[in-house]
């Protein structure tokens, strides 16, 4: 996996759109729980190998279940647009839940941070997943209101779509090197 492939499908699995339809409107909330999925997503990247060698998985297998959660992700992101609102923890208790878990650290995010530990590329999906972040932290300092949210459900859409072309790329590249 190539630091531009993760970078394309973080961005896609993250759906910084889709997510900003539904995040707190409270900046240090979506700052800090950005900064809880980074270090969570680079602890999953760290010991992905570790992790797929105790639960006896080749890493091409998990890149396929992967796959598999990132087109599954991507097909309700294209279908239903506009996520249905979290509960909220008070203050920034609300960089936990719902920001963190489950808006920023979906399945699709944490499965390729798995894989792409597996596959050892740990410090290119740490790069790549800062950088998706970060484009959600500005997509998230976009104004709110009726056009702004047609536009933000259609590019979530759209991101829904490229994580089905990610996943069947991952599955692609699972498959040839098996």
């Amino acid at each position: 996996m190539s630091f531009g492939f993760l970078l394309v499908a973080f961005v896609a699995a993250l759906n910084p759109c889709r997510a900003r339809l539904v995040l707190p409107e409270r900046r240090a909330a979506v700052a800090l729980g950005a900064l809880i999925a980074l270090g969570t997503g680079a602890a999953l990247a760290a010991v992905g190998g570790v992790f797929l060698d105790w639960l006896d998985v080749s890493p091409e297998s998990f890149r396929l279940a992967a796959a598999l959660v990132l087109g599954l992700e991507g097909a309700r992101a294209l279908l239903v647009a506009r996520p249905a609102a979290e509960p909220e923890l008070a203050g920034l208790g609300a960089a936990l839940v719902p920001v963190a878990f489950p808006l920023l650290l979906t399945p699709g995010v944490v499965a390729l941070a798995i894989a792409a530990g597996g596959d050892g590329v740990e410090a290119a999906a740490i790069g790549a997943l800062a950088a998706a972040l970060l484009l959600v932290l500005l997509t998230a300092a976009l104004p709110r209101g009726t056009r702004a949210d047609a536009l933000l459900a259609a590019g979530g859409r759209l991101l829904g779509a490229t994580e089905i072309a990610a996943g069947i790329a991952l599955a692609v590249e699972a498959l040839r090197d098996v």
